[in-house]
């Protein structure tokens, strides 16, 4: 895996500008600060070749990790053992080429949060596998929770899968009305860790996505 494979921090295929009224809101109203986008989600379609889709899912996997991350988010995120019906594996990004891709996902997630959030956010990066069987949904959730969880600032998803490869799978967010979608393989969503998400169920194929969130010092107030 190349140390720079990752495309939308390559300055040949940058991250598309923002759009018309994207992260141009006034800064003050009647004396308070303000952010029109701090409710929205933001797609960015094919973002990703299909190579570099390829790369991330044949990332290593670390079992150990995998396992401590399963149980902590069993124990300290509300109601994850029924909402979630997929599998979670934690890559293992110890070699160079790892610390690259976590170095590319950081600063891809800092340069959206300063185009359209503003949080608060720190160092700390979380970064999950996840795969859906035919059958398997995740239910409407949001991502914060105790614990490590509650520091939770900024989610990024990216799409991995060809979505003519599977049934169902539609990816909802309760952000401005974005439902009942499926996205080309390579897109990225970003979304706030507050809002409540969930992935419909899969009728045939297989879906993969790879998640992220990055963590601020201290959790929302």
């Amino acid at each position: 895996m190349s140390n720079a494979f990752f495309a939308p921090l390559d300055a040949s295929k940058p991250v598309p500008p923002p759009q018309a009224g994207e992260g141009q809101q006034p800064d003050m109203v009647e004396g308070l600060p303000i952010n029109n986008d701090i409710i929205k989600s933001f797609t960015y379609m094919n973002a990703f070749s299909p190579a570099e889709c390829e790369a991330l899912l044949k990332l290593p996997v670390d079992s150990q990790r995998t396992q401590q991350t399963q149980l902590e988010q069993q124990t300290y995120l509300n109601g994850f053992r029924q909402y979630m019906q997929g599998q979670i594996a934690v890559p293992d990004l110890s070699d160079e080429a790892g610390q690259a891709l976590i170095q590319q996902i950081s600063g891809l997630m800092q340069m959206l949060n300063q185009r359209h959030y503003h949080f608060e956010l720190g160092q700390r990066l979380e970064i999950q596998l996840l795969s859906l069987q035919v059958g398997q949904a995740i239910d409407w959730h949001f991502e914060l929770g105790d614990f490590v969880y509650s520091t939770r600032k900024l989610a990024l998803v990216i799409f991995l899968t060809d979505p003519e490869t599977y049934g169902g799978g539609a990816f909802e967010i309760m952000s401005r009305g974005v439902r009942n979608t499926r996205y080309p393989q390579g897109s990225i969503m970003t979304y706030p860790a507050y809002a409540t998400v969930s992935v419909q169920r899969l009728t045939h194929g297989k879906m993969n996505l790879l998640t992220a969130w990055m963590h601020g010092s201290k959790p929302f107030y």
